[in-house]
Protein backbone atom coordinates (compact mmCIF):
# COMPACT_ATOMS: atom_id res chain seq x y z
CA UNK A 1 0.00 0.00 0.00
CA UNK A 2 1.55 3.20 -0.95
CA UNK A 3 0.43 6.27 0.87
CA UNK A 4 0.14 9.75 -0.81
CA UNK A 5 3.15 11.59 1.75
CA UNK A 6 5.58 9.53 -0.04
CA UNK A 7 6.02 11.27 -2.76
CA UNK A 8 5.02 14.99 -1.35
CA UNK A 9 7.02 14.82 1.52
CA UNK A 10 9.49 18.14 1.42
CA UNK A 11 12.50 15.55 1.50
CA UNK A 12 11.84 14.43 -1.76
CA UNK A 13 11.31 17.44 -3.69
CA UNK A 14 14.93 18.15 -2.05
CA UNK A 15 16.43 15.17 -3.79
CA UNK A 16 14.32 16.01 -7.06
CA UNK A 17 16.04 20.01 -6.58
CA UNK A 18 19.50 18.47 -5.37
CA UNK A 19 20.87 16.63 -8.37
CA UNK A 20 19.98 16.42 -12.15
CA UNK A 21 21.58 12.70 -12.42
CA UNK A 22 19.56 11.88 -9.38
CA UNK A 23 16.75 13.64 -10.11
CA UNK A 24 15.89 11.11 -13.07
CA UNK A 25 15.72 8.64 -10.49
CA UNK A 26 13.46 11.10 -8.07
CA UNK A 27 11.00 11.81 -10.51
CA UNK A 28 11.01 8.12 -11.61
CA UNK A 29 9.79 7.18 -8.08
CA UNK A 30 7.70 9.60 -7.28
CA UNK A 31 6.22 8.93 -11.03
CA UNK A 32 5.92 5.47 -10.08
CA UNK A 33 3.99 6.76 -6.80
CA UNK A 34 1.14 8.24 -8.65
CA UNK A 35 0.53 5.93 -10.76
CA UNK A 36 -0.12 3.38 -7.99
CA UNK A 37 -2.39 5.98 -6.58
CA UNK A 38 -4.07 6.37 -9.56
CA UNK A 39 -3.08 9.90 -10.15
CA UNK A 40 -1.93 8.57 -14.15
CA UNK A 41 -1.10 11.88 -15.73
CA UNK A 42 0.43 13.38 -12.67
CA UNK A 43 2.91 9.86 -13.13
CA UNK A 44 3.21 10.00 -16.89
CA UNK A 45 4.06 13.75 -16.49
CA UNK A 46 7.38 12.83 -13.72
CA UNK A 47 8.23 9.87 -16.00
CA UNK A 48 8.44 12.21 -18.95
CA UNK A 49 10.38 14.53 -17.17
CA UNK A 50 12.99 10.97 -15.72
CA UNK A 51 13.34 10.45 -19.38
CA UNK A 52 14.06 13.91 -20.46
CA UNK A 53 17.06 13.94 -17.65
CA UNK A 54 17.81 10.51 -18.74
CA UNK A 55 17.13 9.34 -22.21
CA UNK A 56 18.20 5.82 -20.83
CA UNK A 57 16.37 5.11 -17.86
CA UNK A 58 14.82 1.67 -18.84
CA UNK A 59 12.53 1.20 -15.83
CA UNK A 60 11.13 5.09 -16.46
CA UNK A 61 10.21 4.05 -19.81
CA UNK A 62 8.36 0.56 -19.04
CA UNK A 63 6.48 2.42 -16.52
CA UNK A 64 5.61 4.88 -18.90
CA UNK A 65 4.19 2.39 -21.05
CA UNK A 66 1.69 0.94 -18.11
CA UNK A 67 0.99 4.00 -17.39
CA UNK A 68 -0.12 4.89 -21.23
CA UNK A 69 -1.51 1.74 -20.99
CA UNK A 70 -3.80 2.17 -18.21
CA UNK A 71 -4.87 5.62 -19.64
CA UNK A 72 -6.38 4.05 -22.72
CA UNK A 73 -3.54 5.18 -24.97
CA UNK A 74 -2.79 1.88 -26.38
CA UNK A 75 -0.73 2.77 -29.65
CA UNK A 76 1.54 5.22 -27.61
CA UNK A 77 1.82 2.34 -24.63
CA UNK A 78 2.96 -0.01 -27.73
CA UNK A 79 5.68 2.80 -28.82
CA UNK A 80 7.01 2.91 -25.16
CA UNK A 81 6.87 -0.48 -24.78
CA UNK A 82 8.68 -1.09 -27.66
CA UNK A 83 11.43 2.25 -26.71
CA UNK A 84 11.67 0.29 -23.55
CA UNK A 85 12.90 -3.03 -24.87
CA UNK A 86 15.37 -1.02 -27.09
CA UNK A 87 16.58 0.41 -24.34
CA UNK A 88 16.97 -2.68 -22.58
CA UNK A 89 18.49 -4.39 -25.14
CA UNK A 90 21.06 -1.64 -26.04
CA UNK A 91 21.89 -1.66 -22.00
CA UNK A 92 22.56 -5.49 -21.70
CA UNK A 93 24.65 -5.35 -24.80
CA UNK A 94 27.17 -2.43 -23.66
CA UNK A 95 27.46 -4.31 -20.07
CA UNK A 96 28.72 -7.12 -21.95
CA UNK A 97 32.24 -4.83 -22.86
CA UNK A 98 32.82 -3.08 -19.55
CA UNK A 99 35.30 -6.28 -18.38
CA UNK A 100 37.34 -6.31 -21.21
Amino acid sequence: YMKKSFYEEPSMTAIIAKDRQINAGAYYIRGCAHEKLGEIDKGIEDLTTALEIDPYHVSASFQLASCENKRGNYAKANEEYIKALEKDLISKNKNKYIHL
